[in-house]
Formats: C-alpha cells, sequence, structure tokens
C-alpha cells in the first residue's frame, strides 16, 4: 500500500543518513526497528553493514535494499535524523513531515571552508602530538604535518568527485 510504502520510504532515508553519516549499524538497526514497531510493524527485519542496508517491513518477497558508497562523519546529521525518530516514535511527527525533513537533512551539504578544515586539521594533530608524548620542539612539524596532509586529500576528493 501506499502507507507502507511511505514507512519504508522514511526508514530508508533515515538510515541512509544515520550510516553515511558515521553512525554503528546496530545502531542504525535498532532506530529503524523503532520507527517501524511504533508504526505498527513489530516484525520488521533490516540488516545494516557498512555497505549495504536492506530492509524489509513484514513478510515480503522483495526487501528494499540500498548500498552505501559513501562515509563521512557528521554528527549534526545524526542528531538531527535521530530527533526526528523520536519525533515519530513519539507520535508528535506525521510520516509525510518525516520524509521532507529527513529528505532535506540528506541533500544539506557541509558548508565548512577549506581554511576552516585546513586549521582543524592542524588542531588534531597537534593533539595526536600530544597523546605521544610529542616535545615542544615538535609543535610546527605535526601542524604542518597535519594541515598539509588534510588538505591534499580533501583537494584530492574534490577534484576526483567534481
Amino acid at each position: 500500500t501506499s502507507r507502507e510504502a511511505l514507512i519504508k520510504d522514511v526508514v530508508m532515508i533515515a538510515a541512509r543518513i544515520l550510516l553515511e553519516s558515521g553512525a554503528e549499524g546496530t545502531r542504525v538497526e535498532d532506530t529503524m526497528a523503532r520507527i517501524a514497531t511504533k508504526l505498527g510493524y513489530p516484525e520488521s527485519n533490516s540488516f545494516v553493514t557498512n555497505t549495504v542496508i536492506e530492509f524489509v517491513l513484514h513478510n515480503e518477497a522483495y526487501p528494499r535494499l540500498y548500498r552505501i558508497k559513501t562515509r563521512d562523519t557528521n554528527l549534526i546529521k545524526i542528531s538531527q535524523a535521530n530527533e526526528i525518530s523520536r519525533q515519530i516514535t513519539n507520535g508528535t511527527m506525521t510520516l509525510e513531515e518525516a520524509k521532507y525533513q529527513l529528505e532535506e537533512i540528506y541533500v544539506a551539504k557541509r558548508d565548512s571552508s577549506l581554511p576552516f578544515k585546513g586549521i582543524a586539521a592542524a588542531i588534531i594533530a597537534t593533539s595526536f602530538l600530544y597523546l605521544q608524548g610529542g616535545r615542544l620542539v615538535d609543535i610546527i612539524t605535526a601542524v604542518l604535518a597535519g594541515t598539509i596532509g588534510y588538505l591534499v586529500v580533501e583537494i584530492l576528493d574534490r577534484k576526483l568527485h567534481a
């Protein structure tokens, strides 16, 4: 039915956001099961790995399957998807509204500038230096290595996926 299709859409979009944003597979499966159970399908099944999401609402011959091609760490998207999941399970959000908001979250791009990311990489490199017992004289090397290394990877990624 169209309601079942909408439920599958909402569950799969939420799962894709969570997994592509760095959430653990068991957490993604738990979210999928909670949404489906709240909407009247406690017998739903999901299977999540780092590269695939599979979902069956009830005794169906053809599961929904989605291959994950990109992974990132985006705690903001995870938090937003979890909040929508909570609103669905609390009954304070309709499926249509949930689908719309999840689609907006899914297509939203990160807008951190390249210099900001370079500075963040420098801070992270310095933190690792401290954790490894580095000396004060090593800070410049760590900052340069962390910043240049990250910026090279980021620029190549943008060129390859442009």
